[in-house]
């Protein structure tokens, strides 16, 4: 029955070596003999295959640093999924190539698409709603993502959340809806963001994770009573504290409580910080630590240089 099945394939695939009465007369029977076009030896096949792969590199190559439009056209449309990849990374790719890269089979190629520079505003809500979870990702974490795209992020998954809470194009409210998230990682995040309210940042100072009041702490509009309730956080290695010590918007009376911390790391950032009055620089001039004792000497010998020359000039 085999045999008989088999000569019937031979006969539908033109095949020699099947004598049709269940026997195999011809020794090609065992094998496709293939015809002299598709012959090529071991050395030829290796030099091709070289070829071929230098070739991709060189592709690859140009695609990531050409800003050619006429190039990255061609190169947008390459068969080889990482050549296209590096076209849809380059921020100089034209308006309409990104367009179509943003629809490539590829996630990578869409993700690369997606935290583009230069990202169509037309594809984002398409993006916003990949299949794929890193695509999204890339999106959230893209500043040129519009607010109403990353309102609809804001609401996906842990790791596109996380993302969209520290991108600054998020909306205010949004914000604030992130700042209740159960995860510290969101509420780190939304802590970080230079658009977060001083209100919801004020909230979040009083935060029972170190890393979330780590980064209120550290923020630029942070207001100044979260700066005073973080100055006086016990709770871990001091690091709160020490963001505290070196955030310009800390009042002056705090810097001059951190001036008499017990840490080490504390005491270095009052001394940088640019805000830090001269009687907080006075007792840090006589600081156990050498380069913070320096550091302190060296700017009050200013600012009483300053007051000197203006004392004479009355």
């Amino acid at each position: 029955m085999r045999t008989t099945l088999f000569c019937l394939l031979c006969s539908l695939l033109l095949l020699p070596g099947c004598s049709g009465k269940g026997g195999s007369s011809d020794a090609s029977a065992q094998g496709i003999e293939l015809p002299d076009s598709l012959r090529v030896g071991d050395q030829e096949f290796r030099r091709l295959l070289k070829q071929a792969r230098d070739l991709n590199e060189s592709q690859k190559a140009r695609a990531k640093r050409t800003v050619n439009p006429r190039v990255l056209r061609k190169l947008a449309e390459d068969e080889h999924e990482s050549v296209r990849f590096e076209v849809a990374f380059n921020r100089h790719t034209p308006y309409e190539s990104l367009m179509a890269l943003a629809g490539d089979e590829s996630p990578s190629v869409r993700w690369a698409v997606a935290v583009n520079d230069s990202l169509p505003f037309e594809v984002m809500p398409a993006l916003a709603e990949d299949t794929d979870i890193v695509v999204r990702m890339g999106l959230a974490s893209n500043l040129h993502t519009t607010p109403e795209v990353l309102t609809t992020l804001a609401g996906d998954v842990l790791p596109v959340r996380r993302r969209a809470g520290a991108n600054p194009n998020t909306m205010p409210t949004v914000l604030e809806g992130l700042a209740r998230d159960r995860d510290a990682q969101v509420r780190e995040g939304v802590g970080r963001n230079i658009s977060t309210p001083p209100p919801t940042l004020g909230k979040l100072a009083e935060d029972t994770v170190e890393a979330v009041k780590v980064a209120v702490a550290n923020n630029g509009n942070t207001p100044q009573g979260a700066l005073t309730v973080l100055g006086v956080d016990t709770t871990g290695s001091g690091v709160v504290r020490q963001k505290v010590a070196a955030n310009a918007r800390t009042p002056k009376l705090m810097l001059v409580q951190l001036a008499a911390d017990t840490v080490e790391a504390v005491r270095r950032a009052v001394s940088i910080n640019v805000n830090t009055p001269k009687n907080a620089l006075e007792r840090l001039s006589y600081d156990r630590i050498d380069d913070i004792r320096q550091m302190a000497r060296g700017r009050l010998a200013k600012l009483l240089r300053k007051e000197i020359e203006e004392d004479l000039d009355r």
